[in-house]
């Protein structure tokens, strides 16, 4: 009998995700092992997303989450970068390897890919609401050239969920974490 798991990448912390998922997993994949991979691996992870194991069977059932928020590749120290500081051609390069690793992965297996709100430091920039929206852009496209990957859309959970809160600025400069628990549920919903 084959195994199923579910893959949880992102480009964030994804604590507050893991028991909301655990919660709709139990209910509706009961059997499944839901991984969450180590943070700040995304596009390592995406590499070797779900690989081939030596146990591995025909009848194995495996899905990779991902969750994107293209801001995070502004930031390879973790803090919050400044406009001024924000290094966008190397972000662009980052983002172009995660596309690619999206548009070719290196096993068959099915990927769901969520690309949450930009914060409101990023959409208060032009310079940095550029890239957010040229990166949005980019993983549409390697999205849209592997049939194995699929889009989820998140722009309106805060309406469809009556979700107050999306953003916590707070939680994100200190932890990286950067959305509410609400939000975190209405995204693992």
């Amino acid at each position: 009998m084959g195994s199923n798991r579910a893959e949880v990448l992102g480009s964030f912390h994804l604590a507050p995700l893991e028991p909301v998922l655990s919660f709709w997993f139990g209910r509706l994949w009961p059997d499944a092992i839901v991984h969450f991979a180590p943070y700040g691996q995304l596009l390592e992870q995406l590499r070797g997303a779900c690989p081939s194991r030596p146990d591995s069977s025909a009848d194995d059932q495996r899905v990779t989450l991902v969750l994107l928020r293209p801001e995070d590749l502004l930031r390879p120290d973790g803090r919050l970068p400044g406009e001024a500081s924000a290094d966008i051609a190397v972000a662009r390069a980052h983002l172009s390897e995660i596309a690619e690793a999206l548009a070719d992965p290196p096993a068959p297996v099915p990927s769901i890919v969520g690309l949450p709100p930009a914060s409101g430091f990023v959409r208060a920039s032009p310079r940095l609401r550029r890239f957010d929206e040229w990166a949005r852009e980019v993983i549409a496209d390697a999205i849209e050239r592997c049939p194995l990957v699929h889009r989820v859309p998140l722009d309106d959970l805060e309406f469809l969920y009556g979700v107050n809160e999306v953003h916590d600025p707070v939680r994100d400069d200190y932890g990286h974490i950067p959305y509410t628990d609400e939000y975190f549920a209405a995204v693992g919903t």
